[in-house]
């Protein structure tokens, strides 16, 4: 690999429930116990665009 690529992020896109490359964090499930306790919902491009999902960074 060049030292000029980056390198390559998986992660479990939560809408078609699979492995995908570039997931981005969705959304946080809050719980009474604490925040972010319930988890994190992550996407991939496809999912994004197709739900029309907006990344939680873009959302505060």
């Amino acid at each position: 690999m060049a030292h000029s690529e980056t390198a390559r992020t998986i992660g479990w896109c939560a809408w078609h429930r699979g492995l995908a490359d570039h997931v981005v964090l969705i959304s946080i499930i809050e719980t009474a116990s604490s925040p972010g306790s319930g988890g994190r919902l992550y996407a991939c491009p496809r999912c994004r665009e197709s739900y029309q999902l907006t990344p939680y960074a873009e959302k505060r």
